[in-house]
């Protein structure tokens, strides 16, 4: 069983405008069992520690529009001159800036993108093929 402890330094909980001391977090399988002030780690579990760190849960951006190409993919204009198989690489790409940056969950606003390019990339995240924000597909009319 997959299963460690983090030992956050700070933790910002998004319920206390405070930040909490001493919290540990258990994950179990890739999710979280349990969280807590003063929450013991049990034997023979992994310890991440982050004592060293302020810890938050998972940010949520409701409204994103990951196919938009930036002057670093094309210049401007490039969303409307691109290939849908170049808007498929950028929402990749740009799914995975946003996991690092700490969303763990987005919606995609749909976008300028005429194949199921945005769905494969939402499978592939969701099979583990690459790291992304976990997210839901709301195509614009």
């Amino acid at each position: 069983m997959d299963e460690y402890y983090v030992r956050c330094g700070a933790c910002f909980d998004g319920v206390h405008e405070e930040l909490q001391k001493n919290v540990g977090i258990l994950v179990r399988e890739g999710r979280i069992v349990q969280a807590g002030q003063e929450l013991p780690c049990p034997r023979g579990t992994q310890v991440l520690d982050l004592s060293h760190l302020t810890v938050t849960p998972g940010l949520i951006d409701a409204h994103v529009h990951f196919d938009f190409l930036s002057d670093q993919t094309g210049g401007p204009g490039a969303r409307f001159l691109a290939s849908d198989e170049m808007k498929t690489l950028t929402l990749l790409y740009n799914a995975g800036q946003s996991l690092r940056r700490g969303f763990t969950t987005v919606r995609h606003a749909g976008g300028k993108i005429s194949t199921f390019g945005a769905l494969d990339v939402k499978r592939a995240i969701d099979a583990g093929m690459f790291q992304g924000s976990g997210w839901w597909w709301s195509p614009m009319p």
